[in-house]
């Protein structure tokens, strides 16, 4: 989602030497091979939970604490990293090349993201937990695409607990909306969110929230308001404000992963200072045309509504989430945009995913035999099928729906090894596609 006055930038497709593609393969291996290594170091906090992450172990002597991890007198913290690195082939249909183009120029080898980080603890009374990460995403562009920034500023947040009342939350984080955007990229069952969650919702934003759980952590609740002028470029007051509110519960909470139902529900409200909008998103691939787009459009405010649900029984997984958006446009009537998908996925040895119940979403899976141990890893194979409409009034941003398998194969818990078939149905402007795509990802952690 853009909810800033410009214009969408067109998505060039580059074709790919035979020799580019070899040496993207062999970046590919080496990666492997450097996943595979058994170093010493803590495991980041992909999982996005401060406190189950693994920071400094402060009962360790010096000698034996990991290799990336620091302990001092006044703060204690831990530096990670991660890539990924992907490849992807396209199958097209005759009539899908009129809206699409050839999608041959797609299927160049990428490196997706190179993330870099520090967390931990500052040691007040009640430590306080600080989590800074950058993101490289300047990879695969070509030199006749328009420049921007390639290190982009992920994180910067500061949660302060507040006794009673919870945590308090200040810098740039992901708003509390969806559980599927609130969990780390490498927790998702398959390697991209669901197109409609990435066309109606941010990633993160600057602002201020409130969060705390109850009822023996079956419930919890967040709340706050945020602008991303810091960040933008952009004055306070030609920022747009956002006030937004979320409370999931667990009608059911077995142990040891034997029965899990949650619940949640989510409603965020935006002002559009600069008077125009624009929703744009990709079907689950990102070497792809950017053809669902509504472009910019006058718009005065919008409201968003989620309700969202999962269901977790030993290794089953089901989870699916509906958002509506809500559009004041007096000059386009006031369209409403709306996406949903429903997923399943099943373990096929080890254990259930985890719930993180003080944050009200699930952590990373983690195989209890390593691949370096002469272990098996941990594999899981599941299904999704999404739909995202940004079609309605005097708004044309097309349809699209998408139905994936995919299958996970937990190498470490730092590696995993992805692969995703997507079949994708796109109508935008009357024009319709049918096209295929097959998706590889190799995710390292360090």
């Amino acid at each position: 989602m853009v909810e800033v006055a410009r214009k969408t930038r067109r998505v060039l497709g580059a074709s790919m030497s035979t020799q580019s593609r070899k040496n993207g393969l062999a970046v590919s291996v080496l990666a492997l091979l450097l996943g595979l290594l058994p170093v010493g170091a803590a495991t980041p906090p992909i999982d996005d939970d401060p406190e189950k992450a693994d920071a400094t172990e402060e009962s360790a002597a010096p000698s034996s604490r990991p290799w990336n991890t620091f302990d001092k007198k006044q703060m204690s913290g831990y530096f990670f990293g991660g890539i990924a690195l992907d490849s992807v082939r396209h199958w097209q249909e005759s009539g899908s090349q009129g809206l699409l183009g050839d999608l041959g120029g797609f299927e160049t080898p990428e490196i997706r993201v190179v993330r870099l980080g520090l967390a931990g603890n500052l040691k007040f009374s009640k430590p306080w937990f600080y989590h800074v990460s950058l993101a490289y995403l300047g990879f695969g562009r070509g030199f006749d695409r328009e420049t921007e920034p390639s290190w982009t500023l992920f994180d910067l947040r500061l949660e302060i607990p507040v006794g009673k009342a919870g945590r308090l939350t200040v810098g740039k984080f992901k708003e509390p909306f969806s559980t599927e955007r609130l969990m780390g990229g490498g927790v998702l069952p398959g390697m991209e969110r669901a197109m409609g969650t990435e066309a109606l919702t941010p990633a993160r934003n600057a602002g201020v929230q409130l969060s705390n759980s109850s009822a023996n952590k079956r419930m919890t609740w967040a709340a706050g308001v945020f602008n991303d002028f810091a960040f933008s470029h952009e004055s306070f007051s030609d920022g747009s404000n956002q006030v937004i509110g979320r409370v999931t519960g667990l009608a059911m909470d077995e142990p040891d992963g034997r029965g899990l139902l949650h619940f949640g529900l989510a409603a965020r409200y935006s002002d559009v200072e600069t008077g125009l909008l624009a929703f744009n998103t990709k079907p689950e691939v990102n070497p792809f045309p950017l053809v669902l787009e509504t472009g910019n459009f006058a718009a005065e405010s919008m409201t968003y509504g989620l309700i969202e649900a999962y269901y977790q029984k030993g290794r089953l997984w089901l989870g699916s989430e509906l958002i509506t958006a809500s559009i004041e446009s007096t000059a386009n009537s006031d369209p409403t945009f709306q996406s949903a998908w429903v997923q399943a996925s099943w373990i096929l040895n080890g254990k259930s995913r985890p719930y993180i119940h003080d944050r009200g979403f699930f952590g990373v899976l983690r195989p209890e035999r390593n691949v370096t141990d002469r272990g098996p890893g941990l594999f899981e194979i599941g299904a999704r099928f999404s739909t995202v409409d940004l079609e309605d009034r005097g708004v044309s941003g097309g349809e699209g729906s998408r139905l994936t398998g995919m299958v996970n194969w937990y190498l470490t818990n730092k590696a995993l090894l992805a692969f995703n078939y997507g079949l994708i149905d796109l109508d935008v402007g009357g024009a319709s596609s049918t096209s295929q795509t097959f998706q590889m990802r190799l995710f390292l952690l360090f």
